[in-house]
Formats: structure tokens, C-alpha cells, sequence
């Protein structure tokens, strides 16, 4: 037996739920949909149309750690604001208030939190393809798809899952942006296994196209209607669907790369169970904080839903950037940070937080509209036309420093940033001594700096 199949189980004893395990977790999620059953039995037309979805139901859940979804197929008459309100005004008739979470992703649900898992709650409609009438609708086919085609293959998912989680590139979330659990099921079932899966990762070079029931006659049909994707791969149950969608092109990137580094040299610390394993190389992270402004925008707020918050944190992020890109500053790169109960952050490192007394700003070339009134804006400024061809002028700098700049684009409404985003803000430069007051933060600040791909060093 090979290094890699002696890995596999090995850590197969860690995560793999025995057949008992499968069998007590579908016992208790089965409990479940009978209580869900008798809330909403008046409004659905019979007992199947309350299921059992996801990776309990198809037996490719993390020993001791799993969620339980049931998802419920509402008639298509019903309107979706009807059922959003019906469906947490009768969970509380079952489950305690302050157990139970709003949750939206595309589409309101459900989260009942217990000490050992959580039940999710999902409102869907009872239709089929095409007609949609919610992102949830799909789930049914998802897992009549699945149920029985992936059972060959339920340990090399849940490896596939605790690999990719390890690496970072698991959960199809916004704030992560990685593969969903069903996206793994389907490309293990495509590759027939996870060596084959890991294998053929190594050798990808987007766009990456999977099309498993050949619902398009070619490749060249479905880049024409997924244009822009790094990785394509063909809902079996929607032909309109990427289920790849999500994937970000860094976390693209990052799981070729972190698949590659394991298997030059597989270890067990790649998998999620055994990433505090990890020998952590020391990046001189501190001298880089001295010696380069990283800058804070500290937000509060109030408890926040994270598929929402998270997009409206990043949108805001961006739209600062922008701004002190056009005023001249030399952005590296930034991150967005929440606990989405209190606090979130956009931290930016830049190669400078002040300007320097004058600045070169590019105008018009003569030839084109605008020289006139370049040339009148900047009368008694020194101007000249370049080797491009282009004017030059140079001038003081509107923002002397990031903190006024940053300030005024807020205060000022200079970008458009949802009011609901914060209550109220503080911008300041980061310092060890201040950063060290919260282990959290501190620890991702870290890993904002020198990178979260663990594995750089072993390639």
C-alpha cells in the first residue's frame, strides 16, 4: 500500500462515522422531520415533502461534527414572505427563541443551535426544473442525484472534505468563497475517487469544465454561457447552473497549489482535524508592522447576518481602496475582518499613510477633448508633455495623509456605504500593543500579513 493510501486511513479513523454512527445521526434527524412534519402538516401535501437533505442524508458528515438539514416543500402557491413568517413564528412553538437564528444565504432558513450540532430548517417550494421558484428547490434533486451514486465513494468525500477544509478552500459561504459540500460529492463522483480527484487538480488549467450527464453538446456551448469562471462544473439536475460558482479565483488558485504541496509530501496535518500540527514558520511579521503603515477602519455595529454583512463589508472595503489608489496611495493589499456580533475591520497596508508635498497627475493627451480645460484648471501649476505624449502637472495633493482622506470619503458620503453598516468608526494605524489586546484579531492579522497558505515553504 502506497504513502497516500496509508494516510487515507489513517485519517479515516478520525473522521469516518462508522455505520452505527450513520445510522444513530439519520435516527435523530429523522426525529426531527417528524416534529417539522406535524407544524407545517396543514400547508404541505404529504409526509415526503418534509426531508432529510445534505450530508446526513447521504452519510458524508465528519464524525462527531455534522448539522442536520430538513428542508421542507412548500405548495408554489404559497408566497415566500407567508412562509419566512410562518415558518419562525411555528419552530418557536417547539424549540426555545433564543435558540433559533435568522439565517439567509440566497434564501431565508432556519438555525436551531444545540450544544453537539445544529438543525437547519429549510423553506423550499415543491417544484422541478425549470421552474424555480427558490435557490433551495434544487436541494431535493441534489440529494435524489446523489443518494445512491455517491455511496461508493462516502470515505473519499469525507476526506475530500476534511483535505479541502485544511487547505482553507471548503464552504461555499461568501466570507469564504470555496467548494460547497455538494461541489465535492460531484467531483469525486466525476473522478471516480479522491486520488484520481487530487491527481486531476494538479493538471487544472481554467476554465475547468465538467459537464457529468453531457447536458451540453460541447465545451465551446458552455464557456459561451459561463463566461468568466476559473472552474465550471454542470449542475446534474440545472443545466443553467454552475455549481462552482462561488469559487473564488484566489481559492481557485489556492487549492491547486495546496493540493499539489500535499501530494509532493502528504501528511496529516493538511487535513482539517490535525491543522494545529502545523510547524509555523516565524515571518517577521512585526517588522513589517513598524516599518509599513497597516491601517484600520474599525467598525461598530450590531449583531449582523453573515451573508449579508460580509459582501456589504467587502463592497465598502473596495470602494475605499479605490479612493486612495486615485489620491496616490500605493495599496499592497487589504482584508475585511467580523465577528458580526459587535466589531468588524478593513485593514489596508500601504507602502506609505502620507503623501508627499507634490504629486504628478496624469491629463489628456492634446489630441483628445479636455486639454483646454486641463489646462485652464492647472494655470500657474508647473505642466509638461511627456514621452507619452500625454500632459503632466504636478500639484499638491488634495489628502496630505490616508486618516483625513479615509475620514472625509465617510463623513462626507463620498462613497455609497450601506447605514447599517456601522454606528460609529475609528481609523488609526496599527500597533503591537494595541493589536495584542485580542488574541482573534491578532491571530488573523497575522495571517493577513504574511498569508494563510500554510504550506508555501514545502513546495
Amino acid at each position: 500500500m502506497d504513502k497516500l493510501q496509508k494516510l487515507f486511513n489513517y485519517i479515516s479513523g478520525y473522521i469516518i462515522p462508522s455505520e452505527a454512527e450513520v445510522l444513530n445521526v439519520l435516527n435523530i434527524a429523522e426525529g426531527y422531520r417528524s416534529q417539522v412534519y406535524k407544524l407545517f402538516k396543514d400547508v404541505v401535501e404529504d409526509y415526503d415533502d418534509v426531508y432529510i437533505g445534505g450530508s446526513v442524508a447521504r452519510g458524508t458528515f465528519f464524525k462527531d461534527d455534522f448539522d442536520i438539514d430538513i428542508f421542507i416543500r412548500f405548495p408554489p402557491t404559497l408566497d415566500i414572505e407567508y412562509i419566512k413568517e410562518m415558518l419562525f413564528t411555528r419552530l418557536s412553538e417547539i424549540f426555545p427563541r433564543d435558540k433559533i437564528r435568522k439565517r439567509y444565504a440566497e434564501h431565508p432558513y432556519a438555525e436551531i443551535i444545540f450544544d453537539e450540532y445544529s438543525l437547519n430548517v429549510v423553506p423550499s417550494f415543491k417544484t422541478q426544473y425549470p421552474g424555480w421558484l427558490s435557490p433551495a428547490d434544487r436541494s431535493y434533486y441534489h440529494n435524489q442525484y446523489l443518494k445512491e451514486r455517491i455511496k461508493p465513494y462516502r470515505r473519499d468525500v469525507i476526506l475530500a472534505k476534511s483535505l479541502f477544509k485544511g487547505i482553507g478552500v471548503y464552504g461555499a459561504e461568501v466570507y469564504i468563497g470555496g467548494l460547497s459540500g455538494y461541489l465535492t460529492e460531484l467531483l469525486v463522483l466525476y473522478y471516480r475517487g479522491l486520488e484520481n480527484l487530487l491527481n486531476a487538480i494538479v493538471k487544472w488549467r481554467p476554465p475547468v469544465i465538467i459537464d457529468i450527464e453531457k447536458l451540453y453538446s460541447s465545451q465551446k456551448e458552455i464557456r459561451s454561457v459561463f463566461e468568466g469562471y476559473n472552474l465550471i462544473v454542470i449542475d446534474p439536475v440545472d443545466k443553467g447552473r454552475n455549481v462552482a460558482a462561488a469559487l473564488t479565483k484566489r481559492k481557485f488558485s489556492m487549492l491547486i497549489s495546496g493540493v499539489k504541496a500535499f501530494l509532493s509530501d502528504p501528511k496529516p496535518s493538511y487535513f482539517h482535524i490535525f491543522s494545529s500540527e502545523r510547524a509555523k514558520p516565524e515571518y517577521n511579521y512585526r517588522e513589517l508592522i513598524k516599518s509599513h503603515p497597516i491601517i484600520v477602519i474599525d467598525l461598530v455595529h450590531g449583531a449582523k447576518i453573515e451573508d449579508i454583512h460580509y459582501p456589504q463589508l467587502t463592497s465598502f472595503a473596495r470602494k475605499i481602496v479605490r479612493q486612495l489608489e486615485y489620491h496616490g496611495f500605493n495599496v499592497y493589499k487589504y482584508g475585511v475582518f467580523s465577528d458580526y456580533l459587535s466589531r468588524s475591520i478593513v485593514v489596508i497596508l500601504l507602502s506609505t499613510d502620507r503623501q508627499p508635498k507634490y504629486i504628478v497627475y496624469t491629463g489628456p493627451y492634446p489630441y483628445l477633448s479636455g486639454e483646454s480645460s486641463f489646462l485652464e484648471k492647472n494655470r500657474g501649476l508647473i505642466k509638461w508633455i511627456g514621452y507619452d505624449g500625454r500632459w503632466y502637472v504636478l500639484k499638491t495633493p488634495k489628502y496630505s495623509d490616508v486618516y483625513s482622506l479615509i475620514t472625509d470619503v465617510i463623513d462626507k458620503g463620498l462613497i455609497k456605504s450601506p447605514k447599517e453598516l456601522y454606528k460609529k468608526y475609528s481609523v488609526y494605524r496599527l500597533n503591537l500593543t494595541r493589536l495584542k489586546r485580542d488574541i482573534k484579531l491578532f491571530s488573523w492579522i497575522k495571517e493577513f500579513i504574511v498569508g494563510d497558505e500554510f504550506w508555501k515553504e514545502r513546495i
